[in-house]
């Protein structure tokens, strides 16, 4: 449920090695204490032996990164790659947007949390902080 117009709305997420002749991976918000910031690898079901479902996903984890941009401004934050997990899609809350720092060495990106007019993940940034 979006949190500024209180409307039920889907979020369309991707992990798909081939998605138009190109990668693509999207990244996404993970509801624990705190906020965690992730990139969809693999989404798939489980089935237990007695019949019982669960949907999961193989995500690759970022956390803060220590590395400073030359240029800085007041709320931004750099996201580095930290490792592999699997989290139960119960967990996700929404996709989010991360852009490459460009730099020389690769797996740093910019959070973007101006992107959508959903005041969610200004919400969860703001807690969190």
């Amino acid at each position: 449920m979006s949190l500024e117009d209180w409307r039920e709305k889907k979020d369309i997420l991707r992990c798909n090695p081939n998605f138009h002749n190109n990668p693509r991976y999207d990244c996404v918000v993970i509801n624990t204490e705190p906020i965690t910031f992730a990139r969809l690898q693999f989404v798939f079901r489980c089935e237990d032996l007695s019949g019982g479902k669960s949907d999961l996903a193989l995500v690759r984890l970022f956390e803060n990164s220590k590395w400073k941009p030359t240029t800085r401004w007041d709320g931004y934050r750099i996201l580095g790659g930290k490792g592999y997990q699997f989290v139960s899609l119960k967990y996700l809350v929404r996709g989010c947007h991360l852009i490459p720092t460009f730099e020389k060495q690769e797996g740093r990106y910019y959070l973007n949390d101006l992107v959508d007019g959903d005041a969610v993940v200004r919400f969860y940034l703001n807690k969190h902080n």
